[in-house]
């Protein structure tokens, strides 16, 4: 009943909704004149000026993510591409370290008289004077056995590879 109550009060006091907005429209005009015109007007401008900066700004980050981003595909493209060259030597290089040992057996079975020096067998303080092309030819000159090759031992050696490069 109490809701029945109301509904008719407000339907026999239509003046009500008009008192309540005319009560709404003075506290706007109250709290309006609280604050001057030119006060309203400077906090716009500088509303507005802030904005453009804020927009400016976005712009500018997301024209860096643009660059930031193509040179992230690009250094990420060469980055592969250069761990794949590494991955390449590294497996080149195993095979020639493999060569040059299986050299070695041979050449122990070969020539079991004859020792090959290897520059870290060799005293450091005889060589540190002297540079690489020296000691190159040093070693050649005191093992003349080692530099010089046969047509079977190219074949072998042939052999070797061919069989390095099957076992990849």
């Amino acid at each position: 009943m109490s809701q029945q109550h109301l509904s008719s009060d407000q339907s026999l006091n239509p003046k009500s909704n008009d008192d309540d907005d005319d009560n709404v429209e003075y506290l706007i005009d109250q709290l309006a004149d609280l604050i001057s015109k030119n006060d309203v007007d400077k906090i716009t401008d500088i509303q507005r000026s802030l904005l453009n900066q804020f927009e400016k700004s976005n712009q500018m980050l997301v024209y860096c993510n643009e660059l930031s981003n193509q040179h992230y595909l690009k250094l990420s493209k060469d980055f592969r591409s250069h761990t794949t060259k590494l991955n390449e030597m590294y497996k080149d290089l195993d095979i020639i370290f493999h060569r040059i040992r299986m050299i070695k057996q041979k050449l122990k079975e070969k020539y079991p008289d004859i020792t090959i020096e290897t520059p870290k067998q060799r005293n450091l303080d005889e060589d540190e004077s002297n540079t690489v092309e020296e000691i190159v030819e040093n070693s050649t000159l005191e093992n003349p056995a080692t530099t010089t090759t046969t047509n079977e031992e190219i074949s072998n050696d042939s052999e070797t590879n061919n069989q390095c490069q099957n076992n990849r």
